[in-house]
């Protein structure tokens, strides 16, 4: 009886499908498969970045990603352990630089690049934003820390 008990108790963790999940949505977790520029337009789904060393998913604006802005700092964030998020960025993308929208502070890609993909403790979750009418005239970071 008690391995029967045991196996149930495994079977739902066996099956399950990878997650992330914050305030009251959940989001399945699509990976990229080889092609780094691929994002799931699915709309409850995000994108784990292949490329970074972070924990970093993307998401389409206009689906799951459209859930990335109801987020403020202080928020957790459960994707296998629990994540706190300690800030927030926007940017507006002229090119190839970032301006930060908060400072003025002007950053290449690669400085943006190096900034949320490199450190394999952060959990980064990334989606366009709209500047001056364009969809994806921004982007918008947010960076959680493990708890």
């Amino acid at each position: 009886m008690n391995q029967i008990l045991a196996f149930l108790i495994f079977l739902p963790v066996l099956f399950s499908t990878p997650s992330i999940s914050f305030t009251n949505h959940t989001f399945a977790i699509a990976n990229q498969n080889g092609d780094p520029n691929y994002i799931s337009s699915a709309h409850n789904t995000v994108t784990r970045y292949s490329l970074a060393k972070s924990n970093a998913y993307l998401a389409h604006y206009a689906y799951a990603g459209q859930h990335f802005l109801e987020l403020s700092v202080g928020a957790i964030i459960v994707s296998g352990e629990q994540y706190t998020v300690k800030r927030i960025d926007r940017y507006t993308v002229s090119g190839s630089n970032y301006i930060n929208q908060a400072t003025g502070q002007v950053y290449s890609e690669g400085a943006v690049w190096n900034m949320y993909y490199l450190d394999p403790r952060l959990l980064i979750l990334q989606t366009c934003i709209t500047v001056n009418g364009d969809p994806v005239g921004g982007r918008l970071f947010v960076v959680g820390e493990g708890l």
